[in-house]
């Protein structure tokens, strides 16, 4: 563990585990092409799924962050990863 890292489960893991879940909501609503996106461009949404997909990874090698996800919440982590990969792959410019 880093200097500074919370340790997995704390109140501020906790945080991290549901701020990196607003990632996965704003990956799916561009995915789905819902209300939430309405205002933005192809271009926008690829570089915003872009954007979630790689903190999600980049969350996922913490271990105190991974420890800290349930098993629903990994899979969940996952699935938005290759999909917000998958948009932005599909869409860049």
């Amino acid at each position: 563990m880093a200097d500074g890292d919370p340790t997995a489960n704390s109140a501020e893991a906790q945080a991290s585990v549901t701020a990196a879940l607003d990632s996965v909501t704003v990956i799916n609503n561009i995915v789905a092409n819902n209300e939430a996106v309405a205002g933005q461009t192809t271009a926008e949404k690829a570089d915003d799924a872009d954007r979630n997909y790689r903190h999600i990874e980049i969350m996922k090698e913490k271990d105190w962050f991974w420890n800290t996800a349930s098993a629903d919440q990994k899979t969940t982590f996952t699935n938005a990863i290759s999909a917000g990969k998958a948009y932005y792959d599909a869409n860049k410019s």
